[in-house]
């Protein structure tokens, strides 16, 4: 079963072609100095991010990329029973992932909740970061890509 991501709903938005392409053909993938620039612009914003949002360091990142999907996954779902901030978890239900940028805890009463917080490098929101912060109904010839 093949995976669907925030990253490639981002790109069936943009253009149908290019997911079919990021999905079948990403040997044919380049991407540009500025699209780097734009990476590390974000890494940073992230790390900002964290240090706002977590002033006393009690906070856990997940790194996906050294300790792989399913570590993430595990990590994610057993931080959710304590109260400490999570950046970076990971969800994955139903052939769908997500890495949600920024878990904060709330004690409610005798309950635990949980704001998300999605993080941009950006000085104004964008009609695509809609589409970065909640789902949309798909045509069912791309769930199964």
């Amino acid at each position: 079963m093949r995976i669907f991501s925030k990253s490639k709903l981002l790109a069936l938005r943009q253009c149908p072609k290019r997911l079919w392409l990021e999905v079948h053909r990403p040997d044919l993938l380049e991407y540009s100095t500025g699209t780097d620039v734009r990476l590390q612009i974000g890494l940073q914003v992230g790390e900002i991010a964290r240090r706002i949002y977590d002033r006393e360091g009690d906070g856990v990142l997940i790194d996906v990329q050294a300790d792989g999907f399913d570590c993430a996954f595990e990590r994610t779902a057993a931080l959710l029973g304590t109260c400490q901030p999570i950046f970076e978890a990971g969800y994955l239900a139903g052939g769908a992932l997500t890495f949600i940028d920024i878990l904060l805890p709330e004690q409610k009463g005798a309950e635990l909740a949980w704001h998300m917080i999605e993080v941009k490098s950006s000085t104004s929101v964008k009609d695509y970061h809609h589409d970065d912060l909640a789902g949309y109904p798909l045509p069912a010839y791309f769930l199964d890509f």
